[in-house]
């Protein structure tokens, strides 16, 4: 799945190719990884599974903050990032925990703080399905797969992944108050 170590970048299909590369598949990778360190104590699995979740990291808006859902393809998820954030955010604090790197949980404090900080309509008091990378304003309409979230973010939508994850990104707040007791974390879960 790894189809360049030294960039970290991948590819869910494991196809050789440089394209889906999904934030879903990066954050399982690099926990996969961290797990296979903690039973071989092999550095080397430690070092690829940081730079697996440094390789989606590293794509987002500098500005904004915002990963996109999958960098490698001119069509919609190139430019939102969804609530699959917090299933990839999740999976790197594992990866931290099972590598005992720190790195893993500044990266998802820093990501999911950003979705946070744009994701919420206070109107509606929900959170978005899409965000744009570029701004963090919400893409709202223009929905042209089922695998795109709606406007906003739906946990009962179980009929397509959508690359939303609303229960998994509560999950990861959740996560993420405990260990840090910051606030804004909380207040995502509620």
């Amino acid at each position: 799945h790894v189809v360049d170590p030294a960039e970290g970048s991948f590819n869910r299909h494991a196809d050789g190719k440089f394209s889906h590369a999904f934030l879903e598949a990066g954050g399982i990778l690099a926990e996969a990884l961290g797990w296979l360190y903690r039973k071989s104590a092999d550095e080397s699995l430690a070092d690829l599974a940081l730079r697996v979740g440094r390789f989606s990291w590293e794509q987002r808006n500098p500005q904004v903050g915002l990963p996109p859902v999958s960098p490698r393809h001119e069509r919609w998820d190139m430019y939102a990032c969804t609530t699959e954030l917090g299933l990839w955010a999740g999976s790197l604090l594992r990866a931290g925990d099972y590598t005992g790197r720190d790195e893993f949980a500044a990266i998802a404090q820093e990501a999911i703080a950003a979705y946070l900080r744009y994701g919420y309509d206070e109107a509606a008091g929900r959170y978005y399905g899409r965000l744009r990378v570029a701004d963090g304003q919400p893409e709202l309409g223009n929905r042209t797969t089922p695998y795109q979230p709606d406007d906003y973010s739906d946990p009962w939508l179980a009929l397509f992944p959508a690359h939303d994850y609303a229960s998994a990104f509560a999950e990861t707040c959740l996560a993420l108050y405990r260990r840090t007791g910051r606030a804004e974390f909380e207040e995502g879960v509620r």
